[in-house]
């Protein structure tokens, strides 16, 4: 459907795939979660819990937590942007985890 305006699309940095398990802390609550991709301004992620947009969530990997905010949220997938940027070295060690720290959380 033509609404008669042009609109811009603005490109989402690219997101590497990956199957990193996650306790994601939301409402003072922490639950299990699998970041599906991820990049170094956000991720998206899956779990058992439905989040609200504009929610102040905070992800709990192996050796660092990132806090990030809930952009879109349905069916028990989740996107979240970073409120700081992650360095890439950071980035590719999430994506590339073993497969058996992978099993061990889900």
């Amino acid at each position: 459907m033509y609404l008669g305006k042009e609109t811009t699309m603005i490109p989402r940095e690219p997101r590497l795939p990956t199957k990193a398990p996650i306790i994601l802390s939301a409402r003072g609550f922490g639950r299990k979660f699998v970041v599906e991709n991820v990049s170094s301004s956000g991720a998206g992620l899956t779990g058992a819990k439905d989040l609200r947009v504009g929610e102040r969530v905070t992800l709990n990997f192996k050796n660092k937590s990132v806090d990030a905010i809930v952009r879109w949220a349905a069916n028990r997938r989740v996107g979240v942007a970073f409120r700081e940027r992650l360095d890439d070295a950071l980035v590719h060690s999430i994506a590339q985890r073993p497969f058996s720290d992978h099993a061990k959380a889900a």
